[in-house]
């Protein structure tokens, strides 16, 4: 597998758009910078030179989750943090919780969902059709609110092409389980998504082979899809 990678968001400064991604020093991977105090997506169409790049290398980019500002999981207040301050510990929300919630639980992926939906939603996959965005964690919540997505983001017929999102998703879009490893998500993943358009992977070191192996037996066993069907899911 080859592709570039990026965080599906980054916090920090509004750099100048040429100096908004650094390379690193992995083959064929972007990253955005990291620091400051706000989430700066990728839906401007000052990185249209990146989409432009990708398509001309034939490579698709993976949208990565990334850390929400520390404020936001560590003050109270903050959209993942307790509410209001207490003096019993077991009656507030912890500092270890709040962080999950930020990130692994839910955090990581509406945020990674959300970029992706704001490329569409400025057009990005209009000007650059061929363009294919990887998203991890079963889709990060996307495939689940596509239909409710598809029904009330006004873009269907505004674009130049017409194009709606449930389009964008079938043909844009690479799936993996990045180490969610749940049947019943795998469900209506497969509902909405083509199977040649899934990819197996385990997310490590939060996932590991074993688990990998153990999930593919058990999707084989399920009854969801055919056995040559499930030899179409790619590894990566």
């Amino acid at each position: 597998f080859v592709g570039a990678l990026v965080d599906a968001h980054f916090v920090g400064d509004r750099g100048a758009p040429n100096g908004a991604t650094t390379r690193t020093g992995s083959e064929n991977s972007t990253e955005a910078p990291d620091g400051g105090d706000g989430y700066y997506f990728y839906d401007s169409p000052a990185y249209d030179v990146l989409w432009a790049a990708l398509v001309e290398l034939n490579v698709p980019i993976y949208l990565h989750p990334c850390y929400p500002p520390q404020d936001e999981m560590l003050k109270t207040g903050g959209l993942y943090a307790s509410s209001l301050p207490g003096t019993n510990e077991s009656s507030v929300l912890s500092d270890s919780d709040a962080v999950r919630l930020g990130t692994s639980t839910w955090g990581w992926h509406s945020n990674a969902g959300l970029s992706f939906l704001k490329l569409f939603g400025a057009g990005v996959f209009d000007r650059h059709p061929q363009l294919q965005v990887v998203l991890g964690h079963m889709g990060e919540l996307v495939p689940y609110y596509l239909g409710r997505v598809a029904s009330r983001l006004q873009r269907a017929g505004e674009t130049s092409t017409g194009r709606n999102v449930t389009d964008v998703y079938a043909n844009n879009v690479y799936v993996t389980f990045g180490g969610y490893f749940s049947l019943a998500a795998m469900y209506t993943l497969l509902e909405v998504t083509n199977a040649t358009r899934v990819m197996h992977s385990v997310d490590y070191p939060f996932g590991n082979n074993t688990q990998g192996k153990e999930f593919m037996e058990s999707l084989r066993e399920s009854g969801l899809i055919l056995i040559e069907k499930a030899a179409r899911i790619t590894p990566h």
